[in-house]
């Protein structure tokens, strides 16, 4: 065979090689079982939890009369509330009238029973610190809060002990018609599912002889 064939034919059999090898290579794992690959992406990281706290408070409400008189009633408030890493406190909850409001005096207004109640505040520091806002949809409609609970809606700071919180807050403010409305706050908050403390290094301790 002449050369320049002998040469074609060596050609020809390399492309097929070639070829060849590019089509098993394309349709292969790199990576035989148990081999990681080392340019595959990090998994991901873990999402930042969200603390639950379950907050109770108790308040006993008073309007006192410019022209002589309090109305007093007892409110109380179960809301469950979020706290964010960030240490954001998120919450909303409905005061309950507990009993009747006591006037001196006779009314043919109807008294509130229910009023929603918005609560925001932040976490850090050994406390918490939450903020009361009576929300939209007072009911029966048409009710009155004699008692003024809504109005002394207090800013309160529970201390945070563990899993428990606790606060009390004496809240005075005017009516606006040379009388007050006063209100006293006791709260208790309970973490139902919370994330664990970071535990502190104590440091370097020496061995006992």
């Amino acid at each position: 065979m002449h050369g320049w064939r002998k040469a074609a034919v060596w050609v020809g059999a390399f492309v097929v090689a070639v070829s060849a090898g590019a089509i098993v290579a394309a349709h292969s794992n790199p990576f035989p079982p148990g081999v990681d690959d080392g340019g595959a992406a990090p998994s991901a990281s873990p999402t930042p939890t969200v603390d639950h706290w379950l907050l109770h408070t108790s308040t006993v409400a008073a309007h006192v009369l410019h022209v002589g008189g309090t109305c007093r009633g007892t409110w109380t408030l179960d809301a469950p509330l979020r706290a964010t890493p960030d240490g954001t406190v998120l919450g909303t909850g409905t005061a309950s009238l507990e009993g009747s409001v006591t006037c001196p005096f006779t009314t043919a207004q109807v008294e509130a029973r229910l009023i929603p109640v918005d609560i925001t505040g932040h976490f850090g520091d050994g406390a918490m610190v939450l903020v009361f806002r009576a929300g939209e949809g007072t009911r029966p409609a048409g009710s009155v809060d004699l008692a003024g609970f809504a109005a002394a809606l207090p800013v309160l700071r529970l201390t945070v002990q563990g899993t428990s919180a606790t606060g009390t807050r004496t809240t005075s403010v005017s009516d606006h018609d040379l009388g007050m409305y006063r209100s006293v706050m006791r709260a208790w908050a309970t973490c139902l599912l919370c994330e664990p403390a970071p535990i502190t290094p104590s440091g370097p301790t020496t061995a006992s002889p």
